[in-house]
């Protein structure tokens, strides 16, 4: 996203340079236009914001969820225990990208 600004400067420079017939001394003889790869270095997002990204695009958090932030202080409540390592014969459907899944633990 740091890079964003250069390259829809450089796009617009692109489209610009087009639209009045400009082309540069080398760009007659390229088959494919050159690409350049400029990124701006850059910290990772806090976990937050990609949780809430990915919830608002794709309806769903993919690479985490929220309440990870929280298992240390959960599991002091707890005992420790979590709820995966419990057996279970139940049965649960998942309904994702438009097919039916089926997870059985035990």
């Amino acid at each position: 996203m740091n890079s964003l600004g250069d390259a829809l400067k450089a796009a617009d420079q692109h489209a610009k340079a087009e639209a009045i017939g400009q082309a540069d001394m080398f760009g007659v003889l390229a088959e494919e236009p050159e690409q350049i790869e400029q990124s701006t270095p850059c910290q990772p997002w806090p976990e937050q914001v990609v949780l809430d990204g990915e919830r608002e695009t794709l309806g769903l958090y993919l690479t985490g969820h929220p309440i990870n932030q929280y298992l240390k202080e959960i599991e002091r409540y707890v005992g420790g225990v979590r709820l995966q390592r419990h057996a279970s014969d139940r049965t649960w459907e998942s309904h994702h990208g438009g097919g039916a899944g089926e997870l059985r633990r035990g």
